[in-house]
């Protein structure tokens, strides 16, 4: 890795360099141009819960009752948290709607009945145990997983980021005897992400080879990367 760091570096340079000779003379800037990158690991402090408990039927007094039933599975869930003295608290609202469904030449209405509750809790240690809870009923569920200080942990992983792409620059011109200017332009770019969750930040920043899917509940990564052009020194 080390040596592929290296060449890719290289590689940089010589192309800018010869871009650089196509440009008029009183804009001749040797440039390097580098991605530097950093991750950190961080514990949430709460877990929010989406559950979706819905049933539809063609005749809505079923769609109600089915809905009531399994609605009444969640609430003992809920009373479970209560008498273990957890620090959580809930929302809810309900939604019903009609479904128009052609079939052949006979339209179907059918009435859907949907109870969303949220259930915000701080105790992240009893969020596996939830969440096992949940998969055996069969809820529809989604969890976000929120940090409190991102804005520090955020500061933290860029300037390790910028370190990185500082020492991928250096070490590159160190092969061809040059040293480092100054950046001339820098982007910063952050993602929060869990192991095991599909989306850029596992493109960006993961191999492809990588096993995201052990995160532990609670467990949240922080992904950042600064785009650098450092100008080569004299």
């Amino acid at each position: 890795m080390r040596y592929q760091s290296v060449l890719l570096a290289c590689v940089g340079v010589l192309a800018l360099g010869m871009m650089s000779g196509a440009v008029a003379e009183e804009v001749d800037p040797r440039l390097i141009h580098v991605v530097g990158k950093a991750e950190l690991q961080a514990t949430a402090d709460q877990a929010i819960f989406e559950v979706t408990v819905a049933k539809a039927d063609l005749d809505p007094a079923v769609a109600r009752d089915q809905n009531r039933e399994k609605v009444e599975t969640l609430r003992k869930v809920v009373d479970d948290l209560e008498a273990q003295g957890t620090n959580f608290a809930t929302q809810q609202y309900d939604v019903s709607r009609v479904n128009i469904a052609a079939k052949f030449e006979d339209p179907q209405i059918e009435t859907r009945c949907q109870r969303v509750v949220i259930i915000n809790m701080r105790e992240i240690d009893k969020a596996g145990p939830l969440i096992d809870q949940l998969v055996e009923l069969g809820h529809e569920f989604e969890v976000a997983w929120r940090v409190d200080e991102r804005a520090e942990l955020e500061r933290q992983a860029l300037t390790l980021a910028l370190e990185d792409a500082k020492a991928k620059a250096e070490l590159g011109l160190e092969v061809l005897g040059e040293k480092l200017g100054r950046p001339q332009d820098v982007e910063l770019y952050t993602s929060w992400g869990r192991r095991g969750s599909s989306g850029a930040s596992a493109g960006l920043f993961g191999d492809d080879d990588d096993d995201r899917s052990s995160s532990d509940p609670g467990e949240v990564w922080l992904y950042a990367a600064v785009d650098v052009i450092f100008e080569i020194g004299e």
